[in-house]
Parts: structure tokens; C-alpha cells; sequence
């Protein structure tokens, strides 16, 4: 009897464990296939999310973003450390990860603030009012996902709390083949 017990509490954590594996916290691989001045270039990308929060966690940015704009939001959610972007060989920390349940998956904005060239700088570029990169994409419940890629962006935050990307001139990229590790 004290067999089968132990074996019940030994199947019970395991499955407890397979549970908290499949939160929102992960490690996804894709492919990044994005436009730029010298065409179009894939790359191998992976996300690590550590440290994500829910949609309503992040209500107040709303305020903060119709107060003091895109750089106040870029100043309250920098060095957030909620996990890592590794995009063709660069990595990039990440100070938002925002989750959303979707069936049996997430649905993430993972949100990077974007390092500043000089002559965006020095210019004065309009550039300058979208200082974040953003990724955007569903853990799907089988097989491979899609998800969009926005290198240069400005943050929009709808009634509702959600997060979206305003790209800066160029289209967004895609996200493909996205999986769990």
C-alpha cells in the first residue's frame, strides 16, 4: 500500500512539474526574416522568457505613455531583465515580456528597448520617438508557430491594456517556426 502511495505523490509532482513547464516562462527557438537596406535577411532567433507579467500588470504604462510618451515608458521598463533575444548571433535583454493566455498556449509581446545609432542621434532623426524593437507571436497548441518582428517601434496601448508595435517606415518582419525547448 505505502508503494502505491509513494508512487501516486511521486506521479503527482511530476505532473505538477510538466504543469509549471508549460507557463508562461520558457524557451522558444524561430526564424526571423526581416527587410533591410541590403534586402531581405533570415535568421535563426531564440527567446528565453524569465520573467514575464500579465496583461494587467501592465495597465498603469498606459498613463504613463499618454503623460510622458514613448521615452518615459522606455525609462520605467528598462533593465526590466525578463529574459533574453538572441537574434543572428546578438544578444539583446528584454524589459517587457507581457502574456496573454490562448487556448492551451500564450500569446506574448516580448518588447526590447533598441540600441540608438549615431546619426539617429546626431540628426535628430524622427526615428528617435520609437526606440523599442518588438516580437510578437503565439505559442501554438501543435505543430509550428508565426509571430511578426518589428525592429524599430513605437508602443501603442489600446483601452483594453493590450500592447502593439507602430512600426517605424518599414514593414514588419515575420517570426516562423517558432517552438517550445
Amino acid at each position: 500500500m505505502k508503494i502505491h502511495s509513494l508512487l501516486a505523490a511521486c506521479f503527482f509532482a511530476l505532473s505538477g512539474a510538466a504543469a509549471a513547464a508549460t507557463g508562461p516562462a520558457g524557451e522558444f527557438t524561430a526564424v526571423a526574416r526581416v527587410e533591410t537596406a541590403g534586402g531581405t535577411r533570415s535568421m535563426p532567433c531564440t527567446i528565453i522568457v524569465s520573467r514575464p507579467v500579465p496583461y494587467p500588470e501592465v495597465a498603469p504604462l498606459r498613463n504613463l505613455l499618454e503623460q510622458g510618451g514613448q521615452q518615459a515608458v522606455l525609462a520605467a521598463i528598462r533593465g526590466g531583465s525578463r529574459g533574453t533575444l538572441s537574434l543572428g548571433g546578438i544578444e539583446y535583454p528584454l524589459d517587457l515580456v507581457i502574456f496573454e493566455p490562448k487556448g492551451k498556449g500564450f500569446r506574448y509581446v516580448v518588447v526590447t528597448s533598441r540600441p540608438i545609432r549615431w546619426e539617429e542621434s546626431e540628426q535628430g532623426e524622427s526615428s528617435l520617438d520609437y526606440p523599442f524593437s518588438v516580437v510578437v507571436f503565439e505559442e501554438p497548441e501543435v505543430g509550428l508557430g508565426e509571430g511578426q518582428v518589428c525592429p524599430r517601434a513605437a508602443l501603442a496601448i489600446d483601452d483594453e491594456g493590450h500592447v502593439r508595435a507602430v512600426p517605424y517606415r518599414e514593414r514588419m518582419g515575420v517570426l516562423k517556426e517558432i517552438r517550445r525547448r
